[in-house]
């Protein structure tokens, strides 16, 4: 007799905790080094510290199966057909997939400690835009986003880049087929934009600023560096005439024509509010190029 168990814990709020102490503790030291020093720590090594998320996870799964598989097996071992066990313990692998994809395009700015760099953003700031992509999403839409997400990264990372969200962002968005997931998810953020720009921002930067309990007020130079890096990568490919019609053919005839007035406004509302052009703009979208 063959006796197979499987099972997921995930509910159990004392499993997130006692990880989010460690991450925590570690972000401590970081911080604490950085004062003392007065130099900010690298990025790379902020992303070792999700390493240990997963070695916690790996370890207490190994030495549950072990335990649980001996003392059940000793519970069976007299069985007259020679039971055997087998037990699988999982947990949930993390399920922020969507926020980690477009947050690989400015995580490099997200700060641990008040360093005095500009543009550097507290990391309470993922939770309001994680909240603001969902809303302007949608529930079921931004589940299923959430899924090919993971699908996408799984695609594009590899021991070269996955300490490096830089890399890892720099590979989505030249991948042929991973690119196309982005696009699912900027065009329909972008759209939003289209119906009214300066009320858009606004309440992205109002969810934002909620979501941190007023912690974070984005300056406009802080709120013009993360839409571009958002979305720069989608107005450059609006240069070409055959991304505008693939545009068109998957969402509706028009849409390209709309992303590049929501390019020009982000453009006009720069120049109203005195910030310096990026030297990594793209071209202007000439074929799509909207009558103002």
């Amino acid at each position: 007799m063959q006796l197979k168990v499987s099972t997921e814990v995930g509910s159990d709020p004392r499993v997130t905790e006692c990880i989010q102490l460690i991450r925590g503790f570690a972000e401590t030291i970081f911080t604490y080094v950085e004062q003392v020093t007065g130099k900010h720590m690298s990025h790379a090594a902020l992303n070792a510290t999700d390493q240990i998320e997963l070695v916690l996870r790996s370890r207490i799964e190994g030495m549950v199966n072990d335990h649980v598989s001996k003392a059940v097996g000793s519970m069976v071992a007299a069985h007259p057909q020679g039971a055997s066990v087998s037990y699988t313990l999982r947990f949930p692998e993390r399920k922020r997939h969507l926020l980690r994809m477009l947050a690989c395009s400015f995580s490099d700015l997200v700060a641990t400690a008040d360093d005095g760099l500009r543009h550097h953003y507290p990391k309470i700031l993922l939770d309001g835009f994680e909240q603001w992509t969902s809303k302007v999403l949608g529930g079921a839409y931004f589940a299923d986003a959430n899924q090919r997400a993971l699908d996408a990264l799984g695609q594009v990372t590899n021991e070269e880049n996955a300490d490096n969200d830089r890399l890892v962002w720099d590979s989505l968005v030249n991948d042929s087929v991973a690119v196309r997931t982005y696009f699912t998810v900027a065009i329909p953020l972008l759209m939003h934009f289209s119906y009214d720009f300066e009320k858009t921002r606004v309440e992205m930067q109002r969810i934002i600023s909620s979501a941190s309990n007023g912690v974070v007020a984005l300056t406009a130079e802080q709120w013009s560096v993360l839409f571009h890096r958002l979305f720069m990568p989608l107005f450059r490919r609006l240069s070409l005439r055959e991304e505008q019609a693939r545009i068109d053919e998957q969402f509706a005839e028009g849409t390209a024509l709309k992303l590049a007035r929501v390019y020009s406004e982000y453009k006009k509302w720069m120049r109203a509010n005195h910030i310096t052009e990026s030297k990594d703009d793209p071209a202007p979208c000439a074929a799509a190029k909207p009558s103002l």
